[in-house]
């Protein structure tokens, strides 16, 4: 994949993470005389956002993506970075989340499928009941 195509692919995931702010910074909805924020677009463009974002730095390092989860596993895909890459995010997490590599790690796992599990939540049995 050409450098310019994971640039792409970076400012895609850019513009998902815009448009997740743009969202949560809006009036909301209204319901039940209450304002909500929409919860369901702003995870799918965040989950989605750093599927890409992470694709993206595979490219680069020229390593093709696993396919576990269709392609769309958050662990899968962070594990198939170079260790180098993974102890870089790990850092960053440390340094400016206060967050440690294990919790970053445990956080990425509790949220592995959050792409396809909320861009179809109305398929989920809980909405269904």
């Amino acid at each position: 994949m050409s450098e310019i195509r994971a640039i792409e692919m970076f400012d895609a995931a850019r513009s998902l993470i815009a448009g997740a702010k743009i969202i949560f910074d809006s009036d909301g909805i209204r319901h039940r005389g209450q304002e909500q924020k929409p919860a369901l677009p702003i995870i799918v463009c965040c989950a989605l956002a750093i599927e890409i974002g992470i694709k993206a730095l595979l490219a680069i390092v020229g390593r093709s993506y696993p396919r576990e989860g269709r392609g769309h596993s958050l662990l899968a895909l962070f594990e198939a970075l170079p260790q180098q890459i993974q102890a870089e995010f790990m850092t960053f997490q440390e340094r400016f989340t206060n967050c440690t590599g294990d919790e970053a790690k445990a956080k990425l796992l509790q949220e592995n499928h959050s792409f396809v599990n909320w861009r179809s939540a109305y398929d989920h049995p809980i909405a269904r009941s």
